[in-house]
């Protein structure tokens, strides 16, 4: 039985993302993450509408292999045009295991902070979260949440 790369990237998109997942992490500038955020807004919104790829369950880590099987039919012209989309979606999923798990996401992103605060206030709910959130998953997380949920002084 043969599949293709679209049945892959399905079967890769919508694997629950597994908490704990001990994927080896760096912590991506904000502007890595705003970049990437304009990125994926344009170059996925061109073939499918981006709330296939929101709504996706995609273990942090995850997304670089669904990116490079886009970037090989032609996504963004290559991988060049895939730039910071990766870290941006990874960071996005990397919330959604540790923090939405237990908030609700809306409430999360309604909030306004500078990246100081949400990190304190990430690291503050480190101290509670069942699977533990370790300080390089902390400052992921508070990166991403500057980014799409900015304090007015600080955008």
């Amino acid at each position: 039985m043969r599949f293709s790369v679209a049945t892959a990237v399905l079967v890769l998109i919508t694997l629950p993302a597994i908490p704990g997942s001990s994927v080896e992490r760096r912590v991506p500038a904000p502007e890595e993450l705003r970049k990437g955020m304009e990125s994926f807004r344009k170059v996925c919104g061109t073939c499918h509408p981006l709330e296939i790829p929101l709504d996706a369950r995609v273990k942090p880590g995850g997304w670089e292999t669904i990116l490079a099987a886009m970037s090989s039919r032609g996504a963004g012209g290559g991988a060049a045009g895939l730039e910071g989309i990766g870290a941006y979606l990874d960071s996005r999923s990397l919330f959604e295991v540790k923090c939405a798990a237990c908030h609700d996401r809306d409430r999360c992103l309604s909030r306004r902070k500078s990246r100081d605060e949400w990190l304190l206030t990430v690291k503050q709910m480190s101290l509670r979260a069942e699977g533990g959130i370790g300080s390089v998953e902390a400052a992921t997380i508070a990166a991403y949440l500057s980014v799409v949920c900015p304090d007015e002084d600080s955008s």
